[in-house]
């Protein structure tokens, strides 16, 4: 476990005595970025979104010997002294025992890349669109298969290369959309869609109401929802726009978000009629709200938790009956925590677990039941890297 100012931090941390464990080496005495990990955007495109930061390296992640696999697969060591399983209370479910690991994988995106957006299909891939890789957004499409590894999908591009955008996937009969982002020449409204099966990506005709990067997205399985934005000079955005993938309808809902934000976390499913819009960046700075959006009430409410500490920049994906957050970007600095919201329980909690170094900027799919998080700005850079986690009881 991790100690602050000699106190050895409990397993089970809630809320603000997680805070060590959040903040990670900054609040321990560590160092931060070139830009101190303040928030400030050391790119300069779009507020809240920088793909570079300073060389401090992050905290150093124990790797047992015994546990680097035949295919150079790292496990995290997890012995019961350093980590137990992570706070999820899934209902209905039998009991989970063992406990919850992260794995740095041997497997890497084919570049170091931040500000992606990431869908997983419905025969096991994800798809990971656009970013920064340090120079022109990215336009190639990756694919990632857990047994296979990930590489650039021949013949698909993006029609507008993008990074900072939201993707959605709606099944085999349209594929994934791309919506907005920042392009090499600024902002867009364009709606991008994947074909992943011919495979080939298309500008279509629609557009966003505005141009805009870093909205938060998802897919009910009925219409893709578009909250929020970064708009540039415009401001930060609190429309949520609907997209029927069926008629290519683009609407402007009447209910907004309670004050105008955009996210690098995002928005995410439940399954069971809710959203959840989780932080991101409103006027003030960032927000550590978590917002409860039912689509079908048009209503939009405080969910009654917060993240520790305001934040942006984490990989999330909802899996059980909990919303998992890696890493990201708090008031403070980068971090390498993994968070469990719990809707059923209005519980936030800081896991025992870390990712293997701060980072922020990345994005997370669940696939076969567990959650894949690809790339990100760490402490010293642009990151490949491809970490799995896996629930308790797997």
């Amino acid at each position: 476990m991790r100690t602050c100012q000699g106190q050895t931090l409990s397993a089970r941390v809630v809320g603000v005595l997680g805070l060590c464990l959040l903040v990670g080496a900054a609040a321990c005495g560590g160092g931060g970025g070139a830009d101190g990990d303040t928030g400030k955007d050391a790119g300069g495109d779009v507020a809240g979104f920088d793909a570079t930061v300073g060389d401090v390296e992050g905290p150093d992640v124990q790797v047992s010997p015994d546990a680097v696999g035949p295919g150079g697969d790292a496990e995290v060591e997890v012995t019961p002294e350093v980590v137990r399983e992570v706070l999820v209370e899934v209902a209905d479910e039998p009991e989970l025992v063992g406990p919850a690991s992260l794995t740095l994988l041997g497997f890497k995106l084919p570049e170091p890349v931040a500000g992606i957006a990431a869908v997983a299909d419905d025969d096991g891939a994800a798809y990971i669109f656009g970013g920064d890789a340090g120079g022109a957004p990215v336009a190639e499409v990756v694919r990632f298969v857990p047994d296979e590894g990930a590489e650039i999908v021949a013949g698909a591009v993006l029609p507008q290369p993008v990074k900072a955008a939201s993707a959605i996937w709606t099944g085999d009969a349209y594929g994934a959309f791309v919506f907005g982002g920042m392009t090499a020449a600024g902002m867009t409204d364009a709606i991008q869609n994947c074909d992943l099966t011919s495979p080939f990506c298309t500008l279509l005709d629609v557009k966003l109401p505005s141009k805009r990067a870093l909205t938060a997205a998802f897919f009910d399985g009925l219409y893709a929802y578009v909250l929020g934005g970064n708009m540039g000079q415009a401001g930060l955005s609190d429309q949520i726009v609907r997209f029927d993938p069926d008629t290519a309808e683009v609407k402007v809902l009447p209910e907004k978000l309670p004050t105008p934000r955009a996210s690098r976390i995002g928005a995410v499913w439940s399954g069971d009629g809710m959203a959840f819009f989780l932080g991101g960046l409103i006027a003030g700075g960032k927000t550590g709200e978590i917002l409860e959006y039912d689509p079908t009430a048009g209503t939009v409410v405080d969910s009654g938790m917060d993240l520790p500490l305001p934040m942006d920049g984490g990989a999330y994906a909802w899996l059980g009956a909990a919303v998992m957050v890696f890493g990201g970007e708090t008031t403070l600095s980068t971090t390498d925590s993994v968070l469990v919201v719990s809707p059923n329980t209005v519980e936030v909690t800081v896991s025992d677990l870390k990712l293997p170094s701060a980072r922020r900027g990345g994005a997370a799919v669940v696939l076969n039941s567990n959650i894949y998080i690809f790339g990100g700005t760490g402490l010293n850079g642009l990151l490949d890297e491809i970490v799995r986690y896996r629930p308790p009881g797997d």
